[in-house]
């Protein structure tokens, strides 16, 4: 016969070992649960934020087009740039050079 100190040791074994039979599975299913609502939850996510950076470029759109001034019907660049006007004696390439 064995005393109760010997078969308190025997019963902790039994449970740690069906502890480390029972859990990996448990936890190894779990994380499949995780990753499969992850899975489903995802791509709705980004859907929906797909979804609003739409709506925001399209509504800062509308609000800046609103703000610019009208173009009064000629959307065409001009043409021809306008001259530069310059201080006299600079246009020719000639320059004062004063001493002080």
């Amino acid at each position: 016969m064995t005393s109760s100190g010997g078969r308190a040791l025997m019963d902790a074994l039994i449970q740690l070992a069906v502890l480390v039979l029972v859990v990996p599975p448990l936890v190894c299913c779990a994380l499949q649960v995780v990753a499969m609502v992850i899975g489903m939850v995802l791509p709705w996510v980004m859907l929906a934020v797909i979804a609003v950076g739409v709506a925001a470029c399209l509504g800062a759109g509308f609000a800046a087009r609103q703000r610019v001034a009208p173009h009064l019907g000629h959307d065409d660049p001009p043409l021809r740039v306008p001259p530069v006007r310059r201080p006299p004696g600079i246009a020719d390439g000639r320059r004062e050079h004063r001493n002080n």
